[in-house]
């Protein structure tokens, strides 16, 4: 025991340094991002962390592979954002389920940031003080700093430093080991949820393992062929072997790729957020164009986040003596330099012409935001700060002064930057004056030109904090660098450096993102959907625009079910059906005005804020009868390259491929209207009818059709709302592109309505939220008496048109069956909604046969059993799940979900787990029989 204690003791005497730093790393993100806030109450989630990232986190914390609260259910693990399977999410969220293990997931990731590239630097022989401090500007890297709010990809980044340990221990000591090791890092990565990620850190990795191999495999006087399969070795178990270990995360995405609507980027979209050279101020002034240091407003181009590329002042200094002093002697100079252009060049995006090639490389080409490549440019930046840095700890006094002289150098040469970028700006301040009352949203800004031109012209002033913190850190630095050339590194020197560091990272690091967020509290929406609402389990909510605790995902929290979700993958018929490809529908008035699909899908109430939903919900009825024609005879119509016949209009397309005939008619807001005429394709033809007039041309108000070449008339009619019409419009109809139509039996008819409104508005509070009620609600699980049998997602969409007479409380749309049918009468007893992959019912059926329906989400891995026998799911009104139950009386359902995909990789990620284990074991056997 004696022994024991005093093993341990020479340990922590050995390593009281090494302990110092490592405890360090873990306090001071708490300092830096959360000082002054009670971290226990308030979230470090801006943006998408508050949106997405809390309430993803909250639904990990009670496990089940599928979640019943967007979209009418989904799994979670294909939505490649939830963490679902990420072992130190899962582990911190079921033991801290709260906003301080929200905090704590978050930090503790930076804190390894700064470890993994702390150990990485001792592995290149930086000396300690210098390999902490590498770390530490990694740790809050303008990168990192500025992705709080990206927790997914965060956690994901880390592991880069972590990787290159491993590649750097294996090819320093040769033991396979490391290479294992560096495996389940690149399945840890992978698994953090955020693929770019795993594709960046590739990107460096795999340059870094063949420069190292090589100049290894040149000191050691290894062959060709010997480095060549170093290299294939290191990268087979490393990334072929980290993929093959998260089979049981990657499979059920890949499966999720047949049923989403996720597609290839165009170039435009691969190209967004890249950062233009007006930016470059902000490398030296990094809150210059943000409305106040301690506000998030940033009034330039894309958002500050994904262009954020501030790094401290040391770091350039120091790197800068890196590359100036030492590359003739250390070649991992030119690899991070040469990396760190690299990297540069593609954060430029499109205002350079490289990225078009980039656009070509597979892989690469999936992600945007090429801004987000500031993430190796920091870490290579940290590196080469650590080799400059550690250049001047202990040097002589020859060595010393070089260094430092290069180190002033470069400081001034900041600092004339400095004063250059503020006479420039400044100078602009009388030009920019002159866009004040402006109001022109420029492309890929959110603030008007005006109020740009506002911010600029207040901010560009030496009280702005923006402006003189950071002249005052370069002084600061220029003056430490001039001190540091006549004393050296001593414990003086060194606190100083430390202080002033310190300082510029918090100058940066705490405001990124100004004041935490706080979680949904109750509001008065929130307390009339829990006190009125009824059992939560039951219904679903369609929230039209952000409310607090309800959307985009605070229902999460609050375990409210909502049709709409903040998705990066949503499911490619769901999205069909309902317009709902992301949080807002592309048509948000068409889904509200589609009474029965909202009914068949449980939406009991609708919210909303906004005055124009407010309006047209108020318009929308169940039923309506079409009153007079509003369209007059031939004379009121204006054709263009066209001619009229004797009882029709013939539309032929000119030169300019367009063609158009149109009617001037008497219109009233808000109100629904049926377009309807006949039409004959002389050619196949492109047409489109629609209402039309300055200022009032929406996507909504037209129909565009594909007419065949036919000699029979056929009718097209579709219906519409007016909206905020003025008094009199245009109705248009017309071709696009050579062809020729006849057209004939022309009618605009209003709809007027049989019956009260279809929403009853029951609650609105003082800010303007309204509640409305959906009186035909069909409840989730239901029955239903008539069975109509559909081919695909297309046929059940047009069957739920706005004004179809389907009746969601008795009939369905199935899939799989050949004719309608008529179904028992039956009703559910008990609902069991307790465990979210296996809901259970008591029913009865009146009859011989019933047809089920729980208006959850079809998707693939879903059994169901009635009486304890596996049975079939029927795809249900496009989006749903339906089972046929036999025989009068009471039956039992149960549904399981069993994710196929899931435990496929699961065996998969076993499998390549032992073989990982074997290769390491018989390496090592191998190793020891060479030893013998």
């Amino acid at each position: 025991m004696n022994a024991i204690k005093e093993t341990s003791k020479n340990f922590f005497v050995r390593n009281q340094k090494e302990i110092f730093y490592i405890i360090l790393y873990f306090v001071l993100p708490w300092i830096i991002f959360g000082i002054g806030y009670n971290l226990m109450e308030y979230l470090l989630a801006p943006g998408d962390g508050a949106i997405a990232g809390y309430p993803l986190r909250q639904a990990i914390s009670e496990y089940s592979f599928w979640s019943p609260y967007t979209q009418g259910g989904s799994y979670l693990a294909r939505e490649g954002s939830a963490h679902c399977l990420y072992l130190p999410a899962l582990l911190i969220m079921n033991i801290f389920p709260n906003v301080f293990g929200y905090n704590f997931l978050l930090l503790i990731h930076y804190s390894f940031a700064g470890i993994f590239t702390y150990l990485f630097l001792k592995e290149l022989k930086i000396k300690q003080i210098a390999a902490f401090f590498g770390g530490l500007v990694f740790m809050f890297s303008g990168f990192l700093s500025a992705h709080l709010g990206h927790i997914n990809m965060l956690c994901a980044a880390i592991f880069l430093p972590a990787v290159l340990l491993v590649i750097e221990k294996y090819v320093q000591h040769k033991k396979i080991i490391w290479l294992l090791a560096g495996a389940l890092f690149f399945m840890l990565t992978i698994t953090a949820d955020y693929w770019a990620m795993p594709f960046y850190i590739g990107m460096v990795g795999l340059p870094y393992l063949i420069f190292r191999w090589i100049c290894v495999g040149r000191e050691e006087g290894q062959k060709a062929r010997t480095i060549v399969w170093q290299i294939v070795k290191t990268f087979s178990i490393i990334y072929i072997g980290g993929l093959l270990l998260s089979a049981f995360y990657c499979l059920p995405i890949f499966q999720a790729f047949q049923y989403t609507t996720r597609g290839n980027l165009t170039f435009e979209v691969f190209a967004s957020y890249g950062f233009p050279a007006y930016l470059f101020p902000t490398l030296l002034f990094p809150y210059i164009f943000t409305y106040s240091m301690n506000t998030f407003m940033f009034y330039g181009p894309w958002n500050n986040t994904e262009l954020f590329g501030y790094m401290p002042i040391f770091v350039l200094i120091f790197a800068a003596v890196a590359i100036l002093c030492l590359r003739k002697k250390n070649v991992q100079i030119w690899f991070w330099t040469i990396l760190a252009v690299f990297a540069f060049i593609l954060v430029l995006g499109d205002n350079t012409p490289f990225y078009k090639l980039a656009y070509q490389v597979p892989g690469y080409n999936m992600f945007r935001a090429p801004g987000r490549n500031w993430y190796e440019v920091h870490f290579a930046l940290s590196i080469l700060f650590a080799f400059g840095l550690n250049a001047i700890i202990g040097a002589n006094k020859e060595k010393r002064e070089k260094f430092f002289k290069a180190a002033i150098k470069t400081s001034v040469v900041i600092g004339v930057l400095a004063v250059a970028t503020i006479i420039v700006l400044f100078s602009l301040r009388p030009i920019m004056s002159q866009f004040l009352g402006t109001d022109i949203v420029l492309p890929n800004f959110v603030y008007t030109l005006n109020d740009i031109a506002e911010y600029f012209v207040r901010n560009m002033n030496f009280t702005n904090p923006a402006v003189y913190i950071p002249i005052i850190i370069i002084l600061l630095c220029i003056i430490w660098c001039i001190f540091g050339k006549k004393y050296g590194w001593t414990r003086v020197t060194s606190g100083i450096f430390a202080g002033i560091l310190l300082i510029n990272i918090f100058y940066y690091g705490h405001w990124v993102y100004g004041a935490p967020t706080q979680p949904p509290v109750e509001t008065p929406v929130l307390s009339y959907l829990k006190e009125e609402g009824g059992d939560a389990n039951q219904y679903r909510i369609y929230p039209m625009d952000d409310q607090p605790g309800v959307s985009p995902m605070g229902n999460m929290i609050n375990k409210l079910n909502v049709i709409n979700t903040y998705s990066t993958v949503p499911m490619r018929d769901y999205a069909t059906l309902t317009g709902l490809s992301s949080f807002v529908a592309d048509d948000p008035e068409l889904l509200v005005s589609r009474v029965n699909l909202l009914s068949a899908m449980g939406v009991k109430y609708i919210v909303t804020n906004n005055s124009e939903y407010k309006e047209f919900i108020k318009s929308v009825y169940p039923s309506y009868s079409e009153g007079n024609n509003l369209v007059g005879d031939s004379d009121g119509w204006d054709i263009l390259t066209g001619e009229f016949l004797q009882d029709s209009f013939k539309l032929e397309s000119g030169e300019d491929n367009y063609s158009l005939m149109q009617t001037e008619i008497p219109l009233k807001k808000y109100t629904n209207y049926k377009i309807s005429f006949l039409a004959k394709g002389i050619t196949d033809v492109q047409m489109f009818a629609d209402l039309f007039a300055e200022g009032y041309d929406q996507d909504a108000q037209q129909l565009d059709i594909s007419v065949a070449q036919s000699d029979d008339f056929e009718r097209y009619s579709f219906t519409l709302n007016s909206g905020d019409c003025p008094s009199r419009v245009m109705l248009r109809i017309g071709i696009q592109g050579l062809g020729a139509v006849e057209v004939m039996d022309v009618s605009l008819r209003e709809l007027v309505p049989n019956e009260t409104a279809a929403y009853e508005k029951v609650f609105e509070d003082e800010e303007g939220n309204t509640i409305y009620y959906n009186p035909q609600w069909v409840n989730r699980a239901h029955f239903a008496t008539e069975i109509l049998p559909v081919s695909d997602i297309e046929e059940v969409n047009t069957a739920f048109s706005p004004l179809s007479d389907i009746d969601p409380q008795t009939q369905a749309l199935v899939e799989g069956i050949d004719q309608t049918e008529n179904m028992g009468n039956g009703s559910v007893l008990q609902e069991d909604y307790s465990d979210a992959d296996a809901p259970k019912f008591k029913v009865y059926i009146d009859g011989q046969k019933g047809f089920f329906v729980l208006s959850d989400t079809y998707y693939t891995g879903w059994e169901v059993y009635v009486d304890g026998v596996q049975t079939t799911i029927y795809k249900t009104n496009g989006i749903m799940r339906g089972v046929f139950v036999e025989g009068e009386g009471e039956h039992t359902i149960e549904f399981r979900f069993v994710p196929g995909s899931f435990y496929k990789g699961l065996v998969v990620t076993f499998i390549a787990l032992g073989g990982l284990i074997a290769v390491v074991f018989l390496q090592r056997r191998k190793n020891g029989k060479k030893t013998n």
